[in-house]
């Protein structure tokens, strides 16, 4: 389900834990273009952004954002997803694509 903010035409929050593939830069390159991006996840198809539903939780390494583009419909329980030829998901470059994004917590400094 995707959490649509107070109308005007905002989605999120949503957030994305520190790991691995989040790491510190990515974080401060979130919050430095305002872009959200992402690859093929293991056993993937496709380039796809995917986030965490609800705000980044109290005491956790991550970044918290809302978007403009919304989710694609019944993505998964816990997170959402934004796959490569969905509306507002754009190509940029190799394996990844990106949403434009608020990001408005980085807790990964």
């Amino acid at each position: 389900m995707s959490g649509q903010a107070a109308g005007n035409g905002v989605y999120g929050p949503y957030h994305r834990l520190e790991s691995p593939t989040q790491t510190k830069q990515t974080a401060a390159r979130q919050v430095a273009t305002q872009e959200i991006w992402g690859t093929i996840a293991k056993w993937g198809y496709a380039p796809t952004v995917k986030a965490y539903i609800g705000p980044l939780p109290t005491g956790v390494r991550g970044v918290e954002f809302t978007t403009p583009v919304p989710p694609r419909p019944n993505s998964h329980p816990t997170f959402e997803e934004w796959p490569q030829g969905y509306p507002g998901v754009r190509d940029v470059g190799g394996d990844y694509v990106a949403i434009d994004a608020d990001v408005h917590l980085n807790t990964q400094v």
